[in-house]
C-alpha cells in the first residue's frame, strides 16, 4: 500500500495506485462583479475589463457546459452568484478542492494568498455545506489555492500539487493525510505560471501536456517518470493563448472525450484532436486579462 504523503521523488508507478472515477459535476460562478483592480499576476498589469464582453463570454461558456450536461458528459451543473467586492470570484477553481474520502464527498477549503480572495472561501463553504459535502479545514499555517494548484491524475487516487507562488510545499503533507491520497508536489519557477493549471494538464492516465519552462528540474523528472507521453508546449504558446488552461471532460465508458479551450492557433488544439478529443473553442479573452481561462473558471466535484 502506498503511504498517504507528499512525494518529491515518487517511489511508485501509476499501476500501483487505486482507481478513481472522474469527477463529473461542474460549478461556475457568475461574473457580475468581475474586474481587475490590482495586480496579482503579470497578466493583470495594465488590464482594463470590458464587463459587457466578459458577461457574454461567460454566458457562452456556461452554454457549452449546459450542452455537455444534456449530452450526459457531465452529471450536474451548478451556478453560484458572484458577490460584490469579490472581483476574482468568477475563478471558482481556486477557493476549494473537491475529493472523495472513504466514500464521502469532501471539500478542502483553500488558504488564499490575497485578502480579497480569502473572502471567497466562506461563500463556497456555505454552498458546499448545503450540498451535503464534508468540509475539511487545513490546520497548517501556509497557502493552498485549491483546484488551481491541486490537479487530480485521471482515473487514479493521485494528486499533483503546484507550489511556489500561491501554495506552499508543506501544505501537501497535511493534505495527503486528510485526503488519504498520495501527492506529488511540483515547484513552479516562473511568475507567468503561478498556478499549476496554467502549465500542466493531463489528458488521461498516461498522457499530459506541460510547459517545461514552468517547472524545476526535479519537477520535470517526476512528470516524465510518471507519464508515458509528455507533450511539451513552448512557453510563448502557453503564455499568450492560455492553451494549457483547457478543461478536459472524460467519459471513457462511452469513449467520449471533450476539451473546452480558448480560441487560438495553439499547437495544443492539434494535439487534442490527435488524442481523439472533440475540441470546443470558446472566447475567454476578457478573463485572460486577469490571468485565467476555462480551467480557472470552473471547479469540478464528485
Amino acid at each position: 500500500m502506498i503511504a498517504y504523503q507528499a512525494y518529491d521523488h515518487p517511489t511508485f508507478s501509476i499501476g500501483d495506485l487505486e482507481d478513481r472515477p472522474p469527477q463529473q459535476n461542474v460549478l461556475l460562478t457568475t461574473p457580475d462583479h468581475f474586474d481587475v483592480i490590482d495586480v496579482k499576476n503579470p497578466y493583470m498589469e495594465g488590464s482594463i475589463i470590458d464587463r459587457h464582453r466578459a458577461k457574454k463570454q461567460w454566458k457562452d461558456l456556461r452554454a457549452v457546459y449546459e450542452q455537455l450536461y444534456h449530452r450526459n458528459l457531465i452529471r450536474g451543473l451548478f451556478v453560484v452568484p458572484g458577490v460584490e467586492g469579490l472581483e476574482d470570484m468568477v475563478f471558482c477553481c481556486n477557493p476549494i478542492f473537491s475529493w472523495t474520502v472513504d466514500g464521502n464527498r469532501c471539500v478542502v477549503l483553500s488558504h488564499m494568498r490575497f485578502p480579497s480572495r480569502q473572502r471567497e472561501v466562506e461563500h463556497h463553504r456555505i454552498f458546499f455545506e448545503r450540498q451535503g459535502f464534508t468540509i475539511i479545514e487545513l490546520e497548517g499555517s501556509g497557502l493552498f489555492e485549491g483546484g488551481g494548484d491541486a490537479i487530480p491524475h485521471p482515473y487514479k487516487r493521485l494528486i499533483w500539487g503546484g507550489y511556489g507562488h500561491r501554495s506552499d510545499r508543506h501544505m501537501y503533507d497535511e493534505l495527503a493525510v486528510k485526503l488519504k491520497t498520495p501527492i506529488i508536489p511540483l515547484e513552479l519557477v516562473s511568475p507567468w505560471f503561478y498556478h499549476l493549471d496554467t502549465c500542466f494538464n493531463p489528458l488521461d492516465d498516461d498522457t499530459v501536456l506541460i510547459c517545461p519552462e514552468a517547472f524545476s528540474e526535479s519537477g520535470l523528472k517526476a512528470i516524465r517518470t510518471m507519464y508515458k507521453t509528455v507533450y511539451e508546449i513552448p512557453r510563448e504558446d502557453v503564455k499568450t493563448t492560455f492553451s494549457l488552461n483547457f478543461d478536459a471532460v472524460f467519459d471513457e465508458e462511452a469513449r467520449r472525450r471533450v476539451a473546452i479551450i480558448q480560441k487560438s492557433q495553439s499547437m495544443v488544439i492539434g494535439i487534442l484532436k490527435k488524442e481523439n478529443y472533440e475540441v470546443i473553442e470558446v472566447e475567454t479573452g476578457e478573463f485572460m486579462k486577469s490571468g485565467g481561462s476555462v480551467f480557472c473558471m470552473k471547479t469540478v466535484m464528485d
